[in-house]
């Protein structure tokens, strides 16, 4: 068995599958493709030492290309060559030359990858039109695995276009994963019933590297820590808005709900907002900007932190709001529940597999229904948190590791 996993290789997830592969077939060769770490490059190069090949189709990417040649000017449709020179369009006609010839050379970094490593798998994570490529380069007999995570399935950002390379990519697949129940149905719907058979639900252990932490986190003395640290009053109620810096995070949507909080409230509370993920300057420019005129405390993080300290500030909160869009099962969100911190989102969000495992959490149907939300809960803090009564032993329960490593290993075999 010889296993390549390709798309978005984010370690904290590949690695886990890669953990589960090593240690329960012993004759497995695996390989990863622009192994993804968010921490030092030493621990990366260390990381990417945990499989046996590690290949950067990134770096091939970067391959310098000569200039348009007449070979490449001979390639193009006739009918596009002429109309572009009876327009003196030259400009265009270098610019095709050169997309084909750098899509030459990426085709052949896909070819020459699948040719050294000779997969018996290949699974693709993070379903878009470019990573999907690699089904195209799998040889015959090779098992595709595809893997939907959340944002890939609920969107199509690139049109139609990218809808039909996922429509036909699916039809070669041998097994099709998704995280819960509910997102199965999303594909199902929106790809074809006769896709069933070959739809598993797989999840990952999110919490797995973090439950022992959180613990230790959400204390009463490591709170008070905390606030010290950020320095907010220990009698606020601290609330964490959104985990990222990316505009789908809809953090001014929400900020401009808790604006209309009657003073009183404002005054108890102190928003914590952490942007040092997926930072794009002209939102986070933009956000500042606003945050600037509020009255009440808002603390942006725009420093890089390392895992300890981003689960610091979501044990030290107490409350977490998440009203994204769309999504599937963030790992902020679950560590939030794990915490037993209260959790706000939108009740348009696919999370199903919480309610029928009666994991307390609270939803509301619009983004102008936050306000009143937010003062019940604020009004009565101790009836409110009620909800999250045992929601550590039910997500212990529900991501059990033993059983989800089993489930995987039942893909690949």
């Amino acid at each position: 068995m010889r296993i390549l996993y390709v798309g978005h290789c984010n370690d904290l997830y590949i690695g886990y599958l890669n953990r589960i592969v090593k240690s329960n077939i012993r004759e497995a060769i695996t390989g990863v493709v622009d192994l993804n770490y968010s921490g030092p490059k030493e621990e990366l190069y260390a990381r990417k030492k945990n499989y046996d090949y590690s290949f950067s189709l990134k770096r091939k990417h970067k391959k310098s290309i000569s200039s348009p040649s007449i070979k490449g000017l001979l390639q193009l449709p006739n009918r596009f060559l002429v109309s572009n020179i009876l327009r003196a369009r030259f400009k265009a006609i270098v610019k095709e030359i050169e997309k084909r010839q750098n899509q030459q050379v990426i085709s052949a970094s896909y070819s020459n990858i699948i040719r050294e490593f000779r997969p018996t798998h290949i699974h693709v994570h993070y379903l878009d039109k470019n990573r999907l490529k690699w089904v195209d380069f799998a040889p015959e007999d090779c098992k595709i695995i595809l893997s939907f995570w959340g944002s890939d399935l609920m969107t199509v950002p690139r049109g139609v276009g990218e809808y039909n390379v996922q429509y036909h990519a699916l039809r070669k697949a041998n097994v099709i994963t998704t995280q819960t129940l509910d997102l199965r149905t999303i594909l199902l719907s929106k790809y074809g019933q006769d896709l069933q058979p070959r739809i598993q639900t797989q999840t990952f252990d999110p919490l797995l590297n973090n439950r022992e932490i959180i613990s230790q986190l959400s204390t009463g003395e490591s709170r008070k820590k905390f606030k010290l640290k950020y320095n907010i009053d220990p009698e606020k109620r601290c609330i964490q808005v959104g985990y990222s810096a990316a505009a789908g995070q809809n953090h001014i949507a929400i900020l401009e709900q808790i604006n209309q909080l009657p003073a009183v409230h404002k005054n108890t509370i102190a928003i914590l907002i952490p942007l040092s993920y997926n930072n794009t300057n002209d939102y986070v420019s933009l956000l500042l900007k606003r945050i600037a005129t509020y009255d009440f405390q808002i603390i942006p993080v725009l420093e890089f932190l390392p895992v300890e300290d981003m689960l610091q500030i979501v044990s030290g909160c107490d409350i977490f709001i998440s009203m994204r869009q769309n999504d599937a099962l963030n790992a902020a969100m679950l560590e939030s529940l794990y915490a037993e911190n209260l959790v706000i989102t939108g009740a348009w969000l696919p999370y199903g597999i919480y309610r029928r495992n009666s994991i307390g959490f609270t939803a509301v149907d619009r983004y102008e229904d936050l306000k009143g939300e937010l003062l019940k809960i604020l009004s009565n803090f101790a009836k409110a948190k009620n909800v999250t009564i045992k929601n550590r032993q039910k997500l212990a329960k529900l991501f059990d590791s033993e059983q989800i490593a089993s489930n995987w290993l039942n893909v690949y075999t």
